[in-house]
């Protein structure tokens, strides 16, 4: 019942515009924030679990699994796992990418989902 009322509802998040105010962004669905949510703890977990293999040498995850679940939206919680767990920080790849991939979906949220009312 309150997993529905919380996927129901509009939820918002609030972002600096670019002139430094707050700025509410409203969803359409809380099953975007949802998805969101959900695939960036999975990305999270996921470089962990290489981090993890890579430290008792066993079969890796492939670096295009890494990026695709990135490129799914998992983008923010690839970038705070490479932070966080120091994992994949010197492949070009990851350190230019993932924050590129960030920005996109990001701007694709923004302009796509959100409705932008000044708060």
């Amino acid at each position: 019942m309150l997993l529905m009322q919380v996927l129901l509802r509009k939820p918002r998040i609030f972002i600096l515009n670019d002139v430094g105010r707050e700025q509410a962004v409203e969803f359409k669905s809380g099953i975007v924030l949802f998805y969101l949510i959900a695939i960036n703890a999975f990305t999270f977990v996921l470089f962990g679990r290489d981090k993890w293999l890579a430290q008792n040498h066993r079969w890796r995850i492939r670096e295009r699994n890494l990026l695709l679940v990135s490129l799914l939206g998992g983008a923010v919680g690839g970038l705070i796992s490479m932070h966080v767990l120091r994992h994949k920080t010197r492949r070009i790849l990851f350190r230019w990418g993932l924050p590129l991939m960030v920005f996109v979906q990001g701007f694709a949220l923004f302009h796509s989902f959100g409705d932008a009312a000044s708060s």
